[in-house]
């Protein structure tokens, strides 16, 4: 080394293992030791006055600055570093090294030395163990089975991607952990523990113990640990692989339960199963055979199969064992097997194969099946064989089979009735009622039996005698059922001779005195139930016998059918028209009558004989009539009482003079009268405008504002003044006037409606009545938009209200009313609802959208629980169908209150106005708006 050190300085720093190098402030080398030049390879002469950047490579020169500024100059010493030197033939090799800083006497700094170490085989050794780990990651990345890598302390060192996979677990959550691990479930701490405890005292083995994934889900796995050992014999770590067995556990316990399965099959399955050797000595049976044979199972195995075939059948087995033994399997044969009595059973076997020295076998008995079988073609010879149409559905009612005699009676052949159900054959002549009550029978019983009328292929409608059986299997379920029928038509149309003959009369056609006798009978007992009220009128020709004498009596006979025929023309389909011998006739009058209609309808008959007859002969005869009348049951209440005070009326209007008709009561007879004098004043009272509207409005519940108005009838009569509609509707029903009338009402209420729009009123809903008789006719539809055409009242503006007691029990021609007006946009309000006998299918076919409750249940509110209750339930039912909702005849708060607490919509009554005059309304209108 150069400089002027003393000669034990010097001595030190030569025989430093390290090399030692001295520079000045600006790094020119100033002395270094041997080591130091032989690191570098190059001479004395050559070193002298080198400056440390020329050895090293320019990539360090920044960092080295750095460490001079920032540590050495300012505290006199550096941090260990790192860099790299370059040698004199140009190789470059790291070093480590501190430098540090000189100073003289004074204390300032005169240059850096540092003591520098040639690393280049430290950093080849780390190289080769990098290599060595990154091969090791390599290799336990590439497991499928999970890996983890442990301390002598349990501490995670490394895991596999595999184990994460497996535990859910990152790796940055496993590595540093140590016992418990994360994926140790706290209930199995002590099972883990001593696991890892004989891995630690080196007895190492296979464990098989439960993990817990990160989600809390527990999982069998395999644990194979092993050590590792330094190189003084101690361990360093534990490498274990962890295998999940999850899915063997799976199988195994999938194989464990189809073993159980197979040996519970085996043991209860209702087929016979067999086990034999090749030679076919009995290994094992299963139970059915102690049942099916009568033999204890133990007196069958070890005993030859072939000693319990039937002798005729050893032969066909022999050959399937032949078969057995040339394919492996055999299908199904059939053989017999004798039963410990004696008897032979017929085993069908459909199923036989080979497994290595054994012969499994499956049977069934199928003796009670032959014979069935045999049973059936029997039944199939029966059932297509017989007279009677037969059809067999299954539980659907779908039909499955039909005999020959079914094609021949409907028409359908097989093909198209199999898959249809019975409404293939409806008529459309029997309800819903009657399809009801036939399957409740079927429910209850399984039977039903009856006459239907059903329809051929080709539309004719036939009767039949029809039995229906339900079918069930051997547990009581129902499978399907079995209809016979036949074709009465010939026995009915004989009945329907019989019947007309007994109870008809051949000559006018008309029903006789007896089928008379009993509809009063029905008649009668109808009354009494509903408080109706009906009526009888005898009728006698006037001088017939002079007729008959005089032109013949097949003059008298035609006469008697012309007559029948004219009173047929004034009477009404519900009435009931007789002929009871030579020149008398009867009319019964169906509830409910009053004595002014019946009086109307017997004057109508007498009518009907005004004129001259024209005869077929050419004679004109002039003839006229006397008539009994008899109310029931005010004037009587048998068939016999009923007929003679008839007869008596029939008496009296003969005396009288003839050509008239009399009531049984003369009181009677005088307030039939004075009906017809109403009659004829109502008439003149609509020829002569005799009658006004008074407008009630209806009110929006709540608010109290008017939102609509009804208009109402009153008759203003010369003689009695103002009479209300209760005194002269029912009669303009009846005499067929209300007809005119609701015409004349509709077309004034909608002309005032229309002068209230023109005198500035805001447009309102108007509520107009329409009666029974005007919604049973046709043409209503069109007079009323001719009504509203002729007036300019928008549609949309006008109600219609019908009380709910005028609908009739078939509705199809008012529904057809109904829609029509509906289409048109005009609203259809049911009135007086919850007085009738309305149905909630009747309330579906009507487009209805109003309500209107009947004032007599309003009457009782708030205190009569009825109408409480009914009122309550109107309101709930028309929420449900959608309805509006007004209540008739409010007179107090009370009633009101309890209307708005239970959701009614609307309300009319003298709580707020009761009807008034036209003027009298607009003014209360213009008030209320």
């Amino acid at each position: 080394m150069t400089g002027t050190e003393s000669p034990d300085y010097r001595q030190l720093l030569e025989n430093l293992g390290d090399a030692f190098v001295a520079t000045d402030l600006s790094g020119h080398i100033q002395r270094y030791n041997a080591n130091y030049r032989e690191m570098l390879g190059y001479s004395d002469d050559e070193l002298a006055g080198l400056s440390c950047r020329e050895i090293t490579p320019g990539h360090w020169h920044a960092l080295e600055d750095e460490i001079i500024q920032s540590q050495v100059l300012t505290r006199g010493y550096s941090n260990v570093y790192q860099k790299e030197y370059r040698r004199k033939d140009g190789t470059v090799f790291p070093v480590e090294l501190r430098a540090l800083l000189s100073r003289d006497e004074a204390g300032q700094p005169t240059g850096m030395w540092a003591i520098v170490r040639d690393i280049s085989d430290r950093k080849r050794a780390e190289r080769e163990l990098n290599d060595a780990l990154r091969f090791f990651r390599a290799v336990i990345a590439s497991l499928q089975d999970g890996f983890s890598l442990i301390d002598p302390h349990g501490i995670h060192l490394d895991v596999n991607e595999a184990l994460c996979r497996m535990t859910g677990f990152a790796r940055e959550e496993l590595i540093g952990t140590g016992p418990p691990h994360p994926y140790w479930p706290p209930e199995c701490y002590e099972e883990i523990g001593r696991a890892l405890r004989q891995t630690l005292e080196r007895q190492p083995r296979e464990f098989e113990l439960t993990f817990m994934r990160k989600s809390g889900e527990r999982f069998p796995v395999i644990v194979t640990p092993s050590a590792l050992l330094d190189e003084a014999g101690e361990i360093s770590a534990y490498p274990s692989t962890i295998k999940d067995i999850s899915e063997r556990k799976r199988v195994e316990a999938a194989l464990h339960e189809r073993t159980r399965e197979l040996e519970h099959y085996f043991t209860h399955a209702e087929d016979l199963l067999l086990i034999t050797d090749t030679d076919g000595c009995i290994r094992r049976l299963n139970p059915q055979w102690e049942k099916t044979l009568g033999y204890r199972l133990d007196e069958l195995v070890a005993h030859h199969f072939l000693d319990l075939v039937h002798p005729d059948d050893v032969a066909a087995t022999l050959e399937a064992a032949a078969t057995l033994d040339a394919t492996g399997s055999v299908y199904q044969f059939r053989n017999r097997c004798r039963h410990k009595d004696g008897s032979y059973r017929c085993f069908e076997w459909t199923g036989t194969a080979r497994e290595s020295e054994l012969i499994i076998a499956t049977a069934r008995d199928v003796t009670a099946r032959l014979q069935t079988e045999q049973a059936l073609l029997q039944a199939a010879a029966v059932f297509e064989n017989t007279r009677d149409g037969v059809a067999i559905t299954d539980a659907e009612e779908r039909i499955v089979n039909v005999n020959r005699a079914f094609t021949e009676l409907t028409g359908y052949t097989k093909q198209d009735a199999l898959g249809k159900t019975h409404r293939l054959l409806k008529s459309g002549r029997h309800g819903a009622k009657f399809y009801a009550a036939m399957w409740k029978a079927l429910d209850k019983s399984g039977h039903w039996q009856g006459e239907i009328w059903n329809r051929r292929k080709s539309g004719e409608l036939f009767p039949e005698l029809l039995t229906i059986n339900a079918i069930r299997d051997a547990n009581g379920v129902r499978t399907g059922y079995v209809g016979i029928f036949s074709d009465i038509s010939s026995l009915k149309a004989d009945q329907a001779r019989l019947e007309r003959l007994a109870h008809h009369d051949p000559l006018t056609g008309l029903i006789n005195r007896r089928l008379l006798l009993d509809r009063i009978e029905h008649a009668l007992q109808g009354v009494e139930r509903i408080g109706e009220t009906g009526a009888l009128l005898l009728i006698d020709l006037d001088h017939f016998k002079d007729v008959n004498d005089r032109l013949g009596h097949a003059a008298g006979d035609d006469l008697l059918q012309q007559v029948a025929r004219r009173f047929t023309h004034r009477l009404r389909k519900s009435d009931t028209f007789a002929r009871l011998g030579g020149d008398e006739f009867a009319v019964m009058l169906e509830p409910p009558m009053s004595a002014p209609i019946a009086a109307f309808i017997a004057q109508e008959l007498l009518d009907a004989l005004s004129g001259e007859i024209a005869l077929r002969s050419g004679d004109v005869v002039d003839i006229g009539a006397s008539i009994g009348v008899a109310l029931f049951p005010e004037h009587g209440r048998s068939v016999a009482d009923v007929m003679h005070h008839a007869d008596v009326a029939l008496y009296q209007a003969k005396r009288e003079g003839r050509n008239v008709f009399r009531f049984f009561s003369e009181e009677l007879t005088l307030q039939a009268r004075e009906q017809g004098q109403m009659e004829q004043r109502l008439r003149e009272a609509l020829q002569s405008d005799r009658f006004a509207l008074h407008y009630q409005p209806q009110l929006e519940v709540g608010s109290n504002r008017i939102i609509g108005v009804e208009a109402l009838v009153r008759w203003l009569d010369p003689v009695d003044g103002l009479i209300l509609p209760g005194q002269f509707l029912a009669l303009s029903e009846k005499t067929r006037l209300i007809v005119p009338l609701g015409d004349w009402v509709l077309r004034t209420a909608c002309r005032q409606v229309q002068a209230w729009a023109r005198e500035g009123l805001p447009p309102m809903p108007l509520a107009v009545n329409l009666s029974g008789l005007q919604a049973a006719r046709s043409d209503t539809a069109s007079r009323i938009l001719e009504i509203l055409t002729e007036t300019g009242l928008a549609p949309q503006l006008l109600e219609l209200e019908i009380a709910e007691g005028t609908l009739n029990e078939d509705p199809s021609g008012e529904c057809e009313l109904f829609v029509r007006v509906r289409n048109l946009g005009i609203r259809l309000a049911l009135d007086d609802f919850g007085t009738g006998c309305s149905s909630l299918s009747r309330l579906q076919r009507y487009p209805i959208s109003t309500l209107k409750i009947d004032r007599r249940f309003i009457a009782g509110l708030p205190i009569d629980p009825a109408a409480v209750q009914i009122t309550k339930s109107i309101i709930a039912l028309a929420r449900e169908f959608g309805f509006r909702t007004v209540a008739e005849g409010v007179e107090t708060q009370a009633q009101l209150d309890f209307l708005a607490r239970h959701g009614c919509d609307a309300w009319q009554g003298y709580l707020f106005s009761p009807p008034l005059p036209a003027e009298e309304f607009a003014e209360r209108y213009r008030g209320n708006s």
